[in-house]
C-alpha cells in the first residue's frame, strides 16, 4: 500500500487501510502476534508494554 501515513493517528491509518474491524478482532484476542500482523500492514508495530508505534524505515 503506497498510503502516506505520516501525520496520521494510529486509528486513522487503520481506517485507511481498511483494517479497523480486524484490528478490533485482534486486539479483543489479546494476541500480540495476531494484533501485530494487522499493525504491521498500516506500518505499525505494537511493544511490550502495548504501545503502538511507527515500524522505523516504514513508509509513512
Amino acid at each position: 500500500m503506497a498510503e502516506n501515513y505520516s501525520a496520521m493517528t494510529v486509528n486513522e491509518r487503520l481506517f485507511a487501510a481498511g483494517l479497523l474491524d480486524e484490528y478490533d478482532l485482534a486486539k479483543a484476542s489479546g494476541e500480540r502476534d495476531r494484533i501485530n500482523a494487522v499493525l504491521r500492514q498500516a506500518g505499525l508495530q505494537q511493544d511490550a508494554k502495548g504501545m503502538n508505534r511507527q515500524i522505523k524505515g516504514s513508509v509513512g
